[in-house]
């Protein structure tokens, strides 16, 4: 794995953080690339939409037209192996969420590379959404799989995460509850660690 920066050096101990949260990790969460990038695509229509996101990862066989020359290079020489693309925002993000961000895109290389059902966890979802306390938050959180990202990274994360952290996907405390109410019911069903 390489840590590349598009634009700017990575900072030694961004790139050491990278390091410690990919190492103990099995081959399926590993990445031939992890990119951080500075440059701003906010306001730029010749490229995807993911740019406008906080991160994504590249999976093989996805577009790697309307991506930036430098990317297009990388995504073509990871070949079959995949790479994760982490924004400005994130870039510039404290080392508890930058690690959250980086281990929920990881969870996604898994998922491409392992998972095939999420119908036990949809169930999970939609019992557990219809509590009260979880009524108002936005239905657009609740994709099976990035649920399934944000529980990997709690779980990663939980003996050092402070509870009242404001997540990167959803600011809202309940979203917080949520998550901590729906791990049990997770670990039950999916890899309690990426170690194991």
């Amino acid at each position: 794995m390489q840590i590349v920066g598009n634009q700017f050096t990575p900072s030694a101990s961004r790139a050491d953080l990278c390091t410690q949260l990919t190492s103990g990790l099995e081959q399926d969460y590993q990445v031939a690339y992890i990119v951080l990038d500075v440059a701003d695509y906010s306001n730029d229509g010749t490229v995807l939409d993911e740019f406008r996101d906080l991160a994504f990862c590249w999976t093989p066989g996805r577009p790697t037209d309307r991506v930036p020359e430098c990317l297009r290079n990388l995504m073509l020489d990871a070949g079959s192996r995949c790479l994760v693309w982490m924004s400005r925002r994130v870039c510039d993000y404290d080392d508890t969420l930058f690690s959250w961000v980086l281990l929920h895109e990881l969870r996604h290389v898994f998922q491409y590379r392992r998972m095939s059902s999420y119908s036990e966890l949809r169930r999970n979802i939609s019992n557990l959404r219809r509590q009260h306390s979880y009524i108002n938050l936005p239905p657009s959180l609740f994709a099976p799989a990035e649920i399934d990202a944000d529980l990997f990274a709690l779980n990663e994360l939980s003996p050092a995460l402070n509870p009242f952290l404001v997540l990167p996907r959803c600011p809202l405390p309940a979203y917080n509850a949520f998550l901590a109410e729906a791990k049990p019911l997770w670990v039950s069903q999916f890899p309690v660690s990426a170690n194991e």
